[in-house]
């Protein structure tokens, strides 16, 4: 079953994962740095998370694009019908594609102008 988490695009992730963190509490996960710039992250509150991103990284098209609704999928398979179901009417931004840190990655926005993030974790 897929899950379903935010997917923020902030100005400077260091210190939105700080901010968050002290209002939110829960336990941070980088998952990409850059000349000691957080690139992505991931903010584990329980059973949920909120996964961050540098806005330069995540290239928001226009302000107000800054949130996106990500879903982490069980197969690269299911994640693949996805995309293909999503970007048949919509607009692909982001091929997807393997990442750096074992995951497959896509970025659509679908036929009624609603943003997604499409994830997949190899183990």
């Amino acid at each position: 079953m897929p899950k379903a988490s935010p997917f923020v695009a902030v100005d400077d992730c260091k210190e939105a994962l700080e901010r968050y963190r002290a209002a939110f509490g829960g336990e941070v996960r980088v998952l990409m740095e850059q000349a000691g710039r957080v690139m992505q992250a991931e903010l584990h509150l329980g059973d949920t998370m909120i996964h961050l991103a540098d806005a330069v990284m995540a290239k928001p098209a226009v302000r107000g694009d800054q949130v996106k609704v990500m879903v982490e999928f069980d197969s690269e398979e299911a994640l693949r019908r996805a995309y293909e179901s999503l970007s048949a009417d919509g607009q692909v931004l982001v091929p997807a594609h393997d990442t750096n840190f074992g995951a497959v990655l896509a970025s659509v926005t679908d036929w009624s102008g609603t943003g997604w993030i499409l994830k997949y974790v190899r183990t």
